[in-house]
């Protein structure tokens, strides 16, 4: 299965009659791709409050080594999270889908992160969170590798939101632009994290919202959303668009992202629907 990308008719049929989140991750490994790696929202909570400041001199930006091997540790398998859980996919700047590895993580979105975190484990209490990080998903030799990058279709269809790492960095990256299409192609809300995010005050605690909430395969119709704000336009470049010699397997997630679109007349740039949070 290393080399064909994820989410056929006959994938897609298994995963909408699958009862809630555990049994999409059964599918998962009934298909042979690696089960995601997930880290608790917790944990990145954790690190922004202990490790406000980078201790890398001249190298703001580097992840506090020390925080990233707490991070690392924290990494679990999303065959072992519960039933009911909130698993948010967050699509990072990288320049490989399995990326950027714990260490590598930049310390100033970390703390963007870890702040997200503490907001939404309180908007969604009493529901556990876990956050799907582009770097954690699989690890292991290269066949591994591409394998979780071709079954990324269920991946973030197993999410039930997708939140963007806005900056730059992230509109230059073939495989972020990747990721926001293939939320469309999931039908996964997407959120944007802007850099100079600060907590929502508008809303409480969710958990009698969360209570009412049933674990259904469509649930991301009736999940509670992050944010009451109307949706904006987001346009981006297609992945491959600028790339030269993109791998095959980019190649292959842009062509099952652009499913979504057919019937449509497809455009250079394409605004997608997100909801800005903070």
């Amino acid at each position: 299965e290393a080399a064909k990308v994820a989410g056929d008719a006959k994938q897609m049929e298994r995963i909408r009659a699958a009862n809630g989140l555990t049994d999409r991750v059964v599918a998962i490994e009934e298909f042979e791709f690696p089960v995601p790696q997930v880290m608790p929202a917790a944990a990145l909570e954790e690190y922004s409050k202990k490790f406000p400041k980078a201790v890398v001199i001249g190298r703001s930006n580097v992840a506090n080594p020390k925080g990233a091997q707490v991070l690392a540790r924290e990494v679990v398998s999303a065959s072992k999270i519960q039933q009911g859980s909130r698993l948010v996919f967050v699509s990072m700047p990288r320049d490989r889908c399995i990326a950027p590895a714990i260490a590598d993580m930049r310390h100033d979105e970390l703390l963007r992160l870890g702040k997200f975190a503490a907001w939404l484990i309180k908007r969604v209490a009493p529901k556990p969170v876990y956050f799907l990080l582009p770097g954690i998903a699989t690890k292991g030799p290269p066949s591994a590798l591409n394998s979780a990058t071709c079954a990324w279709p269920l991946y973030v269809e197993l999410a039930t939101d997708v939140v963007i790492m806005e900056s730059e960095r992230w509109h230059k990256s073939p495989w972020t632009r990747m990721d926001a299409l293939m939320a469309v192609w999931a039908r996964t809300p997407m959120y944007v994290l802007p850099e100079k995010y600060q907590p929502a005050v508008e809303m409480g605690d969710g958990s009698q919202a969360a209570a009412k909430e049933a674990d259904d395969p469509e649930k991301k119709a009736v999940v509670e959303p992050l944010s009451f704000r109307p949706d904006e336009p987001f346009t981006i470049s297609r992945p491959t668009q600028g790339v030269t010699n993109p791998s095959t397997l980019l190649v292959g997630l842009e062509e099952r992202a652009a499913e979504a679109e057919a019937g449509t007349a497809k455009v250079a740039k394409p605004a997608l629907a997100v909801k800005r949070l903070g």
